[in-house]
């Protein structure tokens, strides 16, 4: 996030720019998946939307991350993948998308440890650039 970023007043962030902001967010682990849903307000305006949760550990020295992101607009195409320790494994793309809500499912094999990491934090990319983030409830 850019220096000037600003607190939204519901521990979500914004950059100032007025397009959108991270309304909530959770996540549940079982059943072989690892799941993330997003909700924002606002406009998720750019040729490139991605969003995306990092999961980091308990001592902030790993970090994986999963993400869903779509290029050029709703018919477009779209991706997930899941990176950590430099490597990125493209998986199948599973996930729901509304006007101002997603959902993305992963394998749970693919996620492995990280899944059970105490710190989540989802963000809404656009074009390249983190416009919001928020903690995601690990209870």
């Amino acid at each position: 996030m850019a220096a000037d970023d600003t607190s939204t007043g519901d521990g979500g962030t914004t950059d100032g720019s007025g397009e959108a902001r991270i309304r909530e967010c959770g996540r549940t682990v079982g059943g072989g998946i690892v799941v993330f849903d997003i909700t924002w307000d606002g406009t998720l305006a750019g040729t490139t939307v991605a969003w995306v949760v990092t999961i980091d550990d308990e001592e902030g020295s790993e970090r994986v991350v999963l993400c869903h992101e779509r290029t050029g607009g709703p018919d477009g195409t779209a991706r997930q993948f899941v990176a950590a320790d430099g490597r990125q494994q493209d998986v199948r793309t599973d996930a729901t998308v509304e006007d101002d809500h997603v959902t993305a499912r992963f394998p749970a094999e693919i996620v492995g440890v990280a899944a059970e990491w105490p710190v989540w934090k989802a963000l809404l990319v656009v074009d390249g650039a983190a416009i919001s983030e928020q903690v995601i409830p690990t209870t």
